[in-house]
């Protein structure tokens, strides 16, 4: 029965997250989108990054990437979101397929596929702002793109850690891991804190309750990381584009109003998240892992837990979520004085969520003593799973499917402003006025988007992008 149910778990996440790809062929430019490709093609990319290392910003790999982006052309904005949704459920199956091979489970490969699928469907149906996350590229790259380093990585650290028990890594598995690293610090400054703290936690977590054997090559991977880490945001935050930034946001707290402003908005996330953006991801996940856990601890003795035992895990697993919910948080808090914004919640959101697969997974390993389920108990899992599939992945790409129009309506309006800017320019037109989108991805996520003002700044990098002196926004009656 659990096959059957896995396999229609399976299918579900697909449908939902097939969805997900298929509106992100929608997207296009946004906000300051037009910013970062009009500076790589206009100085080619080596140029534009130290423009912004020295004018703006010190993040060297996001202004990389981003260049990249800007030569494929504002098509490529609708092939991200399938690429990271791929890329990241790869990551996950892989990650996930690497924990249970830890254990004798039988059909490691498909729970893999099951578990990473249900992961990636979760971490975007609970996000405070899909938009943000998936389908802009001024904040994916950024911000989505070192989650899914991080995914894989965590699935490598164990690899590693079970294939050369007690050896240290390689010296090329150490310069690897040192220069994805590397490259990941140059992404952002949370998402690179965010990441320190996670491999601290990993490191602890592997001196108290890994074996022996796998605790040299996981610290050691682990202590590699961290270290490169910490190069890279040493880099970056000490950009002198950083002041020019900082200079936006005049009204600075003192050390105290940060700590206190951290603590009440990470508080009203938490209740926000589980009470509005994913109470049913949440509980799809929470359940399924409980149900799948406690079949499983049946045929699979040395998968029980003591109550004791489960209790220990989840107390440190949600003193380590709070952690890294206010470390997400507090550093945008210190930059800006101000609540981040909706990309930034992508972290926190992680944490919780993997705080409760952990926490599903050990109330099915505690739930009971004895190995033969009681009777009754395969039919509670068929309606429970059932309910599942129909509340979670098959309820939210269906609720999804809804908006297809606006994310038509909004690409088909941005085609028609792209030919119309761009045979003016061809004209050899300096000005051009364009009627303002009715249906925008930016305006949704209240994100500047071009308006009658054409000094602001998206008219202006805009203007630039297109070769024009200026661009001008029409307000259109809907």
């Amino acid at each position: 029965m659990l096959g059957r149910l896995r396999s229609a778990l399976i299918i579900a996440c697909l449908f939902a997250l097939v969805i997900f790809a298929y509106l992100g062929q929608y997207s296009r430019y946004i906000a300051d989108d037009y910013c970062t490709a009009n500076a790589a093609l206009t100085l080619g990319i080596p140029q534009s990054i130290n423009n912004w290392y020295y004018n703006y910003a010190g993040q060297y790999t996001n202004f990389l990437l981003k260049g990249w982006v800007a030569y494929a052309g504002p098509g490529f904005a609708g092939l991200l979101p399938a690429l990271i949704l791929l890329a990241w459920s790869g990551a996950a199956i892989w990650t996930a397929y690497q924990l249970l091979s830890l254990t004798s489970i039988k059909d490691k490969k498909w729970l893999a596929v099951l578990f990473g699928l249900l992961f990636v469907f979760a971490v975007f149906a609970g996000i405070p702002s899909l938009i943000q996350s998936l389908y802009w590229i001024g904040a994916s790259i950024p911000y989505t793109l070192p989650q899914i380093v991080m995914t894989f990585f965590i699935g490598w650290v164990i690899q590693v850690s079970r294939r050369h028990p007690g050896m240290r890594p390689s010296l090329v598995k150490l310069i690897l891991t040192g220069l994805v690293m590397g490259v990941v610090a140059g992404l952002s400054e949370v998402s690179t804190v965010f990441q320190i703290t996670v491999y601290g936690l990993m490191g602890l977590a592997v001196l108290r309750f890994a074996p022996v054997t796998y605790r040299r090559p996981a610290l050691w991977l682990l202590g590699v990381a961290v270290v490169c880490l910490l190069i890279g945001l040493v880099i970056v935050v000490t950009a002198p584009g950083n002041a020019v930034r900082q200079a936006l946001f005049p009204d600075r707290l003192s050390i105290p109003e940060v700590i206190v402003r951290t603590l009440i908005v990470s508080a009203s996330y938490i209740a926000t998240a589980i009470g509005i953006f994913s109470p049913a991801p949440y509980l799809v996940v929470i359940i399924i892992s409980v149900v799948f856990f406690y079949q499983l601890r049946g045929v699979v003795p040395e998968l029980r837990l003591s109550s004791r035992q489960a209790r220990q895990i989840q107390i440190l697993t949600l003193v380590a979520t709070y952690a890294l919910i206010l470390v997400a948080i507090g550093p945008p808090v210190y930059a800006t004085s101000v609540a981040p914004p909706a990309r930034v919640y992508l972290m926190p959101h992680l944490a919780i969520l993997t705080c409760v697969f952990i926490c599903g997974i050990t109330i099915g390993l505690s739930a009971r003593r004895n190995t033969s389920p009681p009777a009754g108990s395969s039919r509670l899992t068929l309606v429970l799973v059932s309910a599942m599939i129909l509340l979670g992945p098959i309820a939210y790409g269906v609720r999804m499917l809804s908006s297809l129009p606006f994310y038509q309506n909004y690409a088909q309006q941005w085609d028609n402003n792209d030919a119309q800017i761009r045979d003016a320019a061809e004209r050899g037109e300096t000005s051009v006025s364009v009627p303002m989108l009715v249906d925008d991805l930016a305006a949704y996520e209240h994100l500047d988007v071009i308006s009658e003002d054409p000094r602001n700044f998206v008219n202006s990098c805009a203007a630039a992008y297109y070769g024009l002196e200026t661009i001008i926004g029409v307000p259109q009656v809907e």
